[in-house]
């Protein structure tokens, strides 16, 4: 899958915080480049190749030492007790003596004897079911992986970090890391990595802010980005302003708003807009995004009143995700008329708009023009099919060339996605994700359509079950989709506001919910609460696995009461 360069739908990301402390730098991807053979020819003498191998056991042997020698006047003495591990393992005698046999007995060159021998016991190691032995695989793999560097002669150089740096990496050996720390490094961020790893144990003792197990990292925050990292709660975002060498307090950045009761948050959450009078509630709120700008209540729809109305928002610098008009039904665009009774199964969304093409053409013309030098987000609303979603992206594609070819005020770039609200689109999801930059979904019609349930009778009130598993089961078949692609996810609806059912969505994946400025701040500290219960923990973990009638209802029931106890 090609990753877009400018999807930035979604600048906060959550992982597990190892070390507390909050730091601002500049990102270094690290990328371990494995060691390859050397094209000279390789002698048939077996002396050779098991002299060589030991000497690039003692080279390693010296680095480690090294290493080991620089800690032992620090105060990292678990560091160092691994350090002298590896050296041990690197010459196990029961290793050697395999690859010694595999050298002279078998004719083996001498670095494929010795894999040959360490990955035996890391298959020995993987097949426990304890942590720490599956920990000692880790450690062979990373002995491993530096005794071949020294036995083909490559040397990957220790890159130097000239500012504040925020070292990323998918993950990192112990050693490795070790390696990289310098003055200048001032945080540390992996996609992966074992909270109880040798990893993990090292990266507590460096005395900066270390996370891990952030999803998507790569994707949001490429090499040569500013990021604010904060310990404390587990979150990366986008550094608000670039300021070499600013601490994170010296800032306004978007992660503060987590503070005072709204940290270790199990996902992000953004807040909607309806219009200009929502920017002072906006910016009170403290959210990090606007996860949905309803723009259906926009009283002036000209285009310059639209593009009045727009500015202001993106003159913000947050992301934002604008849905594109959302009329029919219980929406009425100005200055239209209705041709037929409103209908929730007749013309809306981007049906209407596919009806009313000057009127699209008018708001994506407004929203380029606000939008001049900055991302834009543009979510088309009740996509229907893979092929009514590109019906809506081709058009906005063909409007923005024209004011390209015309040197009109146009976006930095453009971010397209549908708002699944529709069954048909959830299902059929998988066949057009990949030309998506970001997904949403609208909880609100999605139930009612997926249950035939009119959301606003009364009389169906009863029906109306949005915790029901087939209906969550959907839900998540959408998220799978969107994470596996790395696609930014973001539900809205009433489910997303409500402390119960967000607790459940943010269960099912990597999400941003997005909810009405007025309940950001409780809703946020009611989320931080469960989240750190082992208690809600436990009981969404089983219920979201569970799908038999009876025993579900008996979960839920408990769920409810360790929702309110933490309310």
């Amino acid at each position: 899958m090609i990753i877009r360069k400018y999807r930035e739908v979604l600048l906060m990301l959550h992982g597990k915080p190892l070390h507390p402390g909050r730091a601002t730098g500049k990102v270094h991807w690290y990328v371990e480049t494995a060691p390859v053979g050397t094209a000279k020819p390789i002698p048939q003498n077996p002396d050779w190749h098991w002299e060589r191998l030991n000497d690039a056991i003692k080279q390693a042997e010296v680095a480690w030492q090294a290493l080991s020698d620089t800690l032992a006047h620090a105060d990292t003495s678990v560091s160092n007790d691994i350090l002298q591990a590896q050296i041990a393992m690197a010459k196990d005698i029961d290793v050697m003596a395999q690859a010694k046999q595999a050298i002279y007995e078998k004719g083996k060159a001498g670095d494929e004897a010795y894999t040959d021998a360490m990955l035996a016991f890391v298959a020995w190691f993987e097949k426990m079911e304890e942590g720490q032995f599956k920990q000692r695989a880790q450690d062979i793999k990373d002995v491993l992986q530096r005794v071949l560097t020294h036995y083909h002669g490559f040397n990957q150089k220790t890159p130097v970090f000239h500012e504040n740096t925020v070292l990323m990496a998918s993950d990192l050996h112990p050693g490795v890391l070790l390696d990289l720390m310098q003055p200048r490094c001032v945080a540390v961020v992996l996609e992966q990595g074992s909270l109880n790893s040798h990893t993990a144990i090292v990266s507590q003792q460096l005395g900066i802010p270390v996370i891990m197990q952030v999803t998507h990292l790569h994707t949001a925050f490429p090499s040569g980005s500013y990021v604010d990292v904060d310990g404390d709660t587990g979150c990366v975002c986008k550094a608000v302003a670039r300021q070499d060498g600013a601490t994170y307090n010296q800032k306004r950045p978007s992660i503060e708003s987590l503070e005072s009761g709204h940290a270790n948050l199990p996902c992000t959450v953004a807040v909607n807009v309806m219009g200009v009078n929502d920017i002072t509630t906006f910016k009170a709120s403290g959210a990090p995004a606007i996860g949905l700008f309803r723009t259906e209540f926009l009283n002036d729809v000209t285009r310059g009143g639209q593009v009045a109305a727009y500015q202001p928002f993106f003159a913000l610098g947050v992301p934002i995700i604008v849905r594109l008009f959302d009329y029919g039904a219980d929406k009425s665009a100005p200055h239209t008329e209705q041709a037929n009774p409103p209908s929730q199964l007749g013309l809306r969304g981007l049906r209407w708009l596919r009806d009313h093409p000057s009127v699209m053409n008018t708001q994506l013309h407004a929203l380029y023009e606000a939008a001049g030098g900055k991302i834009l987000n543009i979510e088309f609303p009740m996509v229907r099919t893979p092929e009514e979603y590109a019906w809506g992206v081709s058009m906005a594609k063909k409007l923005l060339k024209t004011r390209q070819a015309r040197n009109l005020p146009r976006p930095k770039h453009v971010n397209f996605g549908p708002l699944i609200e529709v069954p048909s689109a959830a299902w059929a999801f998988e066949r057009y994700a990949d030309a998506c930059d970001f997904v949403a979904i609208g909880t609100n019609d999605l139930h009612q359509y997926f249950f035939a349930v009119d959301r606003y009778d009364p009389q169906l009130s009863a029906l109306y079950d949005v915790l029901d598993s087939s209906f969550l089961g959907l839900i998540k078949k959408v998220i799978d989709t969107a994470n596996q692609r790395a696609i930014p996810v973001t539900i809205c609806g009433q489910m997303a506001a409500d402390p119960l059912s967000a607790w459940l969505l943010s269960g099912l994946g990597t999400v941003t919910l997005s909810v009405p400025p007025t309940v950001y701040k409780k809703l946020c500290a009611h989320l931080s609460r469960l989240n750190g219960s082992s208690d809600a923990l436990d009981l969404r973990a089983r219920l979201l696995a569970s799908t038999e009638s009876a025993p579900r209802q008996i979960k839920l029931d408990a769920l409810r009461k360790v929702v309110a106890e933490h309310a």
